[in-house]
Formats: C-alpha cells, sequence, structure tokens
C-alpha cells in the first residue's frame, strides 16, 4: 500500500514539475525577456524597416503623464502617399497594459482597446476622432480629417491639455501600445510601437 502511495505522489509531483515548465515556456514566448523587464519611461520606435509612413521624432512630457493635466510634446513626422476616402489604409492597434508584471492585452471595446478600423479615413473623418482633435493640431496645418497629403508633419515645442476619457482601465500604470498601417492594397506601410506610463 505504501509503494503504490510514494508511486502515485511520485507521478503527481511529476506531472506538476511538466506542468511549471510548460507555463514557464509559454510565458517566455508570450513575453519576451527584454519587454518583460523594459524600464518604464516613456520611449517609441518604428518597427518597420523602410516604413513609407513613419515617426521622425516624438517627446512627451512628464513621465508619468497624468490624463487631464498639461503636457508638453513635440511631434515630427512623415506620410509617404497620399490618403483619401478612396485611397484609405487600414490601422490596426494593439494596446496592453502590465498588471501585476504580465502584459495584459486590453480587448477592442465600442472602438477603444486593441481594434482593428478596416478604414483609416472613415475613423478620423467621425466624430468622435473630430470632437477631440485639437487647435494645436490644426494650427501647425496638420489635418484633423482625410485627404492628408503626402509630406512631413511637425508641431513644435507645445503645451497641451490631455483628456480623460474616464474609462475604467485607463488607470496609472504602465502600457505598450503598437499601431501597423497597411494601404488600400494591403501592404503594411508602417508601425509605430511606444512605451507609456501614466501616473
Amino acid at each position: 500500500y505504501q509503494r503504490r502511495v510514494r508511486g502515485t505522489i511520485i507521478i503527481m509531483f511529476t506531472r506538476l514539475v511538466v506542468l511549471l515548465i510548460a507555463l514557464t515556456a509559454v510565458f517566455a514566448l508570450t513575453f519576451p525577456e527584454e519587454k518583460v523587464g523594459r524600464p518604464m519611461t516613456f520611449s517609441w520606435s518604428n518597427c518597420l524597416a523602410n516604413a513609407q509612413d513613419k515617426l521622425v521624432s516624438l517627446t512627451i512630457g512628464p513621465d508619468p503623464i497624468v490624463l487631464g493635466s498639461n503636457v508638453t510634446l513635440t511631434f515630427d513626422g512623415i506620410v509617404g502617399a497620399s490618403y483619401s476616402s478612396a485611397n484609405s489604409g487600414k490601422l490596426s492597434v494593439k494596446i496592453e497594459k502590465k498588471i501585476l508584471g504580465v502584459w495584459v492585452e486590453i480587448p477592442c471595446v465600442e472602438n477603444f482597446g486593441s481594434c482593428d478600423y478596416p478604414s483609416l479615413c472613415d475613423l478620423v473623418n467621425s466624430d468622435t476622432w473630430i470632437q477631440q482633435c485639437g487647435a494645436v493640431v490644426q494650427k501647425y496645418n496638420i489635418p484633423c480629417t482625410c485627404p492628408w497629403e503626402a509630406k512631413e508633419y511637425k508641431i513644435p515645442l507645445t503645451q497641451v491639455v490631455t483628456i480623460n476619457p474616464g474609462i475604467s482601465w485607463l488607470t496609472s500604470g504602465d502600457y505598450y501600445l503598437e499601431a501597423h498601417l497597411y494601404d488600400s492594397a494591403g501592404t503594411q506601410v508602417g508601425c509605430v510601437s511606444a512605451y507609456v506610463s501614466l501616473g
């Protein structure tokens, strides 16, 4: 009897070890070391080599950002080809939040979160987008809606007031954002990723 009990315990222990190894492997593949251990200061990068549409520079302060308060920013971006309602690209956005040391993807709810937008022009031509497009953007001749010309767009050092949308998950913490842009033929033409902290 004792031999059977001992054998059962050994089998259960072995299964537990195998399960822990499997979970560790899945965790490592899902949340790579360089992402998990990344210091949470604001940073961004173009994540597509030879991108047609890309950021040249972007600064935001203070760090972390406090929604509903003033932030100072500079922006320089290149739109490599014109966009119009007849030639509108697709935008795919992923947002993750660090919860208890693990990056968790925020689902798409009411068109906000990790969402796919089949038409970029339909998105920016919507009433919601137009209402949120600030005077600063318009001041420096960056259009709020389509069409967009193929050119370089810049915003010099400027102070703006951020909006707190009151979304339940959009609270203090660390976030990872990734945006993929595709042209009307389905070819990826841009990708930007960023780490942002909210205070």
